[in-house]
Protein backbone atom coordinates (compact mmCIF):
# COMPACT_ATOMS: atom_id res chain seq x y z
CA UNK A 1 0.00 0.00 0.00
CA UNK A 2 2.88 2.34 0.73
CA UNK A 3 4.24 1.80 -2.79
CA UNK A 4 0.82 2.52 -4.28
CA UNK A 5 0.45 5.82 -2.45
CA UNK A 6 4.03 6.88 -3.21
CA UNK A 7 4.02 6.01 -6.93
CA UNK A 8 0.54 6.76 -8.21
CA UNK A 9 1.36 6.99 -11.92
CA UNK A 10 3.04 3.62 -12.38
CA UNK A 11 1.51 1.16 -14.85
CA UNK A 12 2.30 -2.23 -16.27
CA UNK A 13 2.27 -2.69 -20.01
CA UNK A 14 2.15 -6.13 -21.60
CA UNK A 15 3.10 -6.65 -25.23
CA UNK A 16 3.52 -9.58 -27.54
CA UNK A 17 6.91 -11.17 -27.99
CA UNK A 18 8.58 -13.86 -30.06
CA UNK A 19 8.61 -16.34 -27.20
CA UNK A 20 7.05 -19.76 -27.64
CA UNK A 21 5.95 -22.46 -25.21
CA UNK A 22 8.62 -25.15 -24.97
CA UNK A 23 8.10 -28.43 -23.16
CA UNK A 24 11.03 -30.49 -21.97
CA UNK A 25 9.69 -33.85 -20.90
CA UNK A 26 11.16 -36.98 -19.42
CA UNK A 27 10.05 -40.49 -18.56
CA UNK A 28 11.49 -42.91 -16.04
CA UNK A 29 10.44 -46.48 -16.75
CA UNK A 30 9.77 -48.85 -13.80
CA UNK A 31 11.37 -46.56 -11.24
CA UNK A 32 8.56 -46.25 -8.68
CA UNK A 33 7.70 -49.20 -6.38
CA UNK A 34 5.28 -51.82 -7.73
CA UNK A 35 6.78 -51.44 -11.23
CA UNK A 36 5.30 -48.05 -11.99
CA UNK A 37 6.73 -45.29 -14.13
CA UNK A 38 6.78 -41.52 -13.82
CA UNK A 39 6.47 -38.72 -16.36
CA UNK A 40 7.72 -35.16 -15.94
CA UNK A 41 7.01 -32.03 -18.00
CA UNK A 42 9.06 -28.84 -17.72
CA UNK A 43 7.11 -25.96 -19.31
CA UNK A 44 8.81 -22.67 -20.15
CA UNK A 45 8.50 -19.66 -22.44
CA UNK A 46 11.68 -19.17 -24.46
CA UNK A 47 12.78 -17.54 -27.67
CA UNK A 48 12.11 -19.63 -30.76
CA UNK A 49 15.23 -21.78 -31.37
CA UNK A 50 14.45 -21.82 -35.11
CA UNK A 51 14.86 -18.04 -35.31
CA UNK A 52 17.58 -17.46 -32.72
CA UNK A 53 20.48 -19.94 -32.66
CA UNK A 54 21.17 -19.49 -28.93
CA UNK A 55 17.86 -18.54 -27.33
CA UNK A 56 17.69 -16.87 -23.95
CA UNK A 57 16.50 -19.37 -21.37
CA UNK A 58 13.56 -17.93 -19.51
CA UNK A 59 12.21 -19.08 -16.17
CA UNK A 60 10.00 -22.09 -15.84
CA UNK A 61 6.25 -21.48 -15.70
CA UNK A 62 5.23 -25.00 -14.65
CA UNK A 63 6.79 -28.31 -13.65
CA UNK A 64 4.36 -31.22 -13.87
CA UNK A 65 5.15 -34.58 -12.27
CA UNK A 66 2.88 -37.60 -12.55
CA UNK A 67 3.25 -41.17 -11.45
CA UNK A 68 1.44 -43.50 -13.82
CA UNK A 69 -1.32 -45.42 -12.04
CA UNK A 70 -0.82 -48.54 -14.10
CA UNK A 71 2.13 -50.70 -15.05
CA UNK A 72 3.14 -50.11 -18.64
CA UNK A 73 4.49 -53.02 -20.66
CA UNK A 74 7.31 -51.17 -22.36
CA UNK A 75 9.33 -47.98 -22.28
CA UNK A 76 7.64 -46.97 -25.54
CA UNK A 77 4.23 -46.99 -23.87
CA UNK A 78 5.63 -44.89 -21.03
CA UNK A 79 6.92 -42.40 -23.61
CA UNK A 80 3.49 -42.30 -25.26
CA UNK A 81 1.90 -41.62 -21.86
CA UNK A 82 4.41 -38.82 -21.31
CA UNK A 83 3.41 -37.10 -24.54
CA UNK A 84 -0.28 -37.52 -23.74
CA UNK A 85 -0.09 -36.08 -20.20
CA UNK A 86 2.11 -33.17 -21.20
CA UNK A 87 -0.18 -32.33 -24.12
CA UNK A 88 -3.16 -32.29 -21.74
CA UNK A 89 -1.38 -29.64 -19.70
CA UNK A 90 0.01 -27.69 -22.68
CA UNK A 91 -3.31 -27.18 -24.48
CA UNK A 92 -4.90 -24.92 -21.79
CA UNK A 93 -1.62 -23.00 -21.40
CA UNK A 94 -1.45 -22.46 -25.16
CA UNK A 95 -5.08 -21.28 -25.17
CA UNK A 96 -4.38 -18.77 -22.40
CA UNK A 97 -1.32 -17.47 -24.24
CA UNK A 98 -3.35 -17.02 -27.42
CA UNK A 99 -6.04 -15.10 -25.51
CA UNK A 100 -3.28 -12.80 -24.20
CA UNK A 101 -2.02 -12.28 -27.80
CA UNK A 102 1.28 -13.85 -26.86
Amino acid sequence: MNYLTTYQHVYIQYHTSDMILLIDSNTAYLIIPKAKSRVVGYFQLNDDPKQIPYPIVNGVILVKYKALRYVVLSATKAETARIFYNAQVAIPIQYILEQLDH
